[in-house]
């Protein structure tokens, strides 16, 4: 459903695939959210697997030991896999405004735009606890989905598409991290699929060529920032030093 018709103060998500596992995550992050202002959105560990009883289950997403905030650089350079869906809470009034709602028209996973645009907003808080489960290659969740052939090429350049889209609402000292962070994913990605075949190696090696030769600038882009910085911070040095 449309995320931004929500009227509560608060929205906790939890999918068709996923579920929850605790009758305390939603008190916990409530309490949480409640004693401070500034968080926007709070979330936790989770199991993934086929099913709970499945030998294969692991623990995702376990970020720190115990509860405490977690910063915007970590959580953009984390990735959309960084926070599980079904252990998201948030405030509702941080996620909503016409440009948001456009956007949301336009990103291929939706629950990718509530993770990158809210730590703008305020703070993250990582609760200590495995409290969902994110289920794997069953019928109806994502990542079966994205070994159906053409599907995940096609996801990713609707990805790509969408980036360069978003990008252009971060801040500049976030800007360059974010889409170099989803460029080398989208390289990545294409090279294997190239390497597998499954989806044509010709197609995928030229995607793959492609967004890695955008890369370059942006990487020698990094370089050059990283550059400026230390000679800044060595002339300021200098400054309080005389």
């Amino acid at each position: 459903g449309d995320v931004y018709k929500r009227q509560g103060k608060y929205l906790a998500i939890c999918e068709g695939d996923d579920f929850w596992i605790s009758r305390t995550k939603l008190q916990e992050q409530y309490d949480i959210m409640q004693k401070n202002d500034r968080v926007v959105l709070t979330f936790h560990a989770a199991y993934s697997g086929p099913a709970p009883d499945d030998p294969g289950t692991a623990i995702i997403c376990s970020h720190r030991s115990k509860t405490g905030e977690v910063g915007l650089k970590e959580i953009i350079w984390g990735g959309g896999g960084y926070i599980p869906t079904a252990s998201m809470m948030y405030l509702t009034e941080a996620n909503r405004n016409s440009r948001l709602r456009y956007l949301w028209t336009k990103c291929p996973v939706g629950d990718m735009l509530v993770k990158s645009h809210l730590p703008l907003q305020g703070q993250v808080m990582f609760v200590h606890g495995i409290y969902s489960y994110y289920r794997t290659n069953v019928a109806v969740s994502w990542t079966t989905k994205l070994v159906q052939h053409g599907f995940r090429s096609r996801h990713i350049v609707k990805m790509l598409s969408f980036v360069k889209e978003y990008s252009e609402e971060l801040p500049m000292r976030l800007k360059h991290r974010y889409v170099f962070r989803r460029l080398l994913i989208a390289g990545v990605e294409f090279f294997r699929l190239g390497v597998r075949g499954g989806e044509g190696f010709g197609k995928s090696a030229i995607l793959s060529l492609s967004v890695f030769r955008f890369m370059k600038p942006v990487y020698l882009f990094l370089l050059f920032l990283g550059s400026v910085r230390k000679f800044i911070s060595r002339l300021w040095e200098e400054k309080e030093h005389s």
